[in-house]
């Protein structure tokens, strides 16, 4: 220890509790008292996730003296079960700002971990470009988790025929929200996560009227997922050149970092997906939606290339 009675450096790996606890930000946040630095083992989740009130204490004292994060793949702890990637924290006395690595190579800055973004610097430029055409128009038909069978079971309705008329009310009450006369794509289902691909099992069905959704809804709502997204559209061909295009590296790209950011959220899910023309022949390409949606035709090849490698990168693991 030095003459402040500070350690020098502490390295740790904190102890964590069984329960989806905050037991390691407590060591973490202790240990800053008494260090001059600190490199810490932690999940990289920490340093991407939403601001909540349970970690808010946390994050502020963090910002202060945290200068950088270091991200590593679950599996770099061979022999332990990893709950998601993991996080090296590095924090010494003073801080203006912190440079965070990611695993694939790339890295950012940002004043502190509130205003980190999760895409680098290179991707928020051409996805500034499809945020400018608005979020495209969509609907959520189905259940949510309120209405499972699971979460009715634990809400103390043990009856079957009971729980399945509360969650036909449910299915009914969704479909409502849906138009007549436009065509609709299904994009996902379960937990709206894209899992790196937007479309999962059962999902990229083109439907040409509400009643279609409906009956694929009395079909296969009664489950324990919870709930499918459809966004709609005023042609078959437009809802088909989305479903390919959501297929492609650049849809790809922005909902992969969506997913393993932890932001499931369907505002989030769809963000990135732009409210454009998707009649126009150019849809059909990358290279061709960025300059549907106002990039320079001299930046579009290049982004569009960007985007298939780390795609391929993805696809590799």
């Amino acid at each position: 220890m030095n003459d402040k009675k500070k350690f020098d450096i502490i390295l740790m790996n904190p102890p964590y509790s069984n329960t989806n606890d905050i037991l390691h930000l407590k060591f973490v946040d202790k240990c800053l008292e008494i260090s001059n630095k600190l490199v810490v083992i932690m999940p990289f989740m920490f340093a991407t996730q939403p601001l909540t009130q349970k970690i808010k204490k946390f994050r502020e004292n963090f910002n202060k003296r945290l200068i950088s994060v270091e991200q590593f793949p679950s599996t770099v702890f061979n022999d332990v079960k990893s709950i998601g990637d993991v996080g090296i924290y590095t924090f010494k006395e003073d801080s203006n700002n912190v440079i965070v690595k990611f695993k694939n190579g790339e890295t950012t800055e940002a004043k502190n971990l509130n205003e980190l973004t999760k895409f680098s610097n290179y991707e928020k430029q051409f996805i500034e470009y499809l945020n400018n055409n608005g979020d495209i128009e969509a609907e959520c038909a189905g259940f949510h988790d309120h209405c499972t069978i699971t979460s009715l079971e634990k809400r103390g309705i043990t009856d079957e025929k009971e729980a399945w008329k509360i969650i036909d009310k449910d299915i009914e009450n969704n479909c409502k929200k849906l138009k007549e006369g436009k065509y609709f794509l299904q994009i996902s289902e379960n937990d709206y996560g894209q899992r790196g691909n937007f479309f999962e099992k059962n999902t990229g069905n083109i439907f040409n009227s509400k009643q279609e959704v409906v009956k694929f809804m009395q079909k296969h709502g009664r489950s324990s997922t919870r709930g499918y997204l459809f966004i709609m559209f005023d042609s078959e061909k437009a809802a088909q050149n989305c479903k390919e295009a959501l297929k492609r590296p650049l849809m790809r790209l922005c909902l992969y970092k969506t997913e393993y950011n932890k932001l499931i959220r369907i505002k989030y899910n769809l963000k990135y997906i732009p409210n454009i023309d998707w009649e126009d022949d150019r849809v059909k390409t990358d290279e061709g939606l960025l300059e549907v949606c106002g990039c320079p035709k001299d930046k579009c090849k290049e982004y569009a290339a960007y985007c298939k490698k780390i795609i391929e990168q993805v696809d590799k693991k």
